[in-house]
């Protein structure tokens, strides 16, 4: 039994020495793994917080800004988005009157116009093209036969009833007394 002893020790004596590095080694690895620099770590921190901080300072900055727009809008700005849209009421009034107004203008002009189209087809339009062919006539290519005036045709003619601007607009004192 002591022979086993003896050479166990013996090749432990060898190993010893290896193993004795070997846990020397791994120590001085696990010292090195334990042996951090914590402040620089410490600083990447803090310089994290730091940032974080200065985006929720900016925040909190803006979200009172946009309560204080807010209340500006509700207080000021608001009623008078709600008056100037009660003078644009005014103003479509007036727009919805001026285009019934032209409408009625278009109406009495394609009116006329037909009565005048009337007159020209009754009265034929065309005699004065004919009176200046007549005066402008060569000898060699017409004839000289008088030919007697015909009297005009009477008709009779009733004329429509025009529009009168001041019934559909006011004078500039009137309007200045509203």
């Amino acid at each position: 039994m002591d022979e086993e002893c003896s050479i166990a020790r013996e090749g432990g004596e060898e190993d010893g020495t290896s193993s004795d590095a070997t846990v020397e080694a791994l120590a001085n690895d696990y010292a090195k793994l334990l042996d951090m620099d914590i402040e620089k770590e410490k600083q990447q921190l803090d310089d994290g917080i730091e940032e974080m901080l200065t985006k929720l300072d900016e925040f909190c900055g803006l979200v009172d800004v946009i309560r204080s727009d807010s209340t500006l809008c509700l207080t000021r700005t608001l009623p008078e988005i709600q008056r100037k849209s009660h003078e644009m009421n005014v103003i479509f009034e007036r727009i919805d009157k001026l285009e019934a107004f032209v409408n009625l203008i278009n109406t009495q002009v394609s009116a006329m116009n037909d009565q005048v189209t009337l007159a020209e087809d009754q009265i034929g339009s065309s005699r004065g093209f004919k009176k200046v062919l007549n005066n402008f006539s060569l000898p060699f290519f017409s004839k000289k036969t008088e030919t007697p005036p015909t009297p005009p045709a009477t008709h009779d003619y009733t004329p429509i009833e025009i529009f009168k601007t001041s019934d559909y607009f006011t004078s500039h004192e009137s309007e200045a007394s509203k």
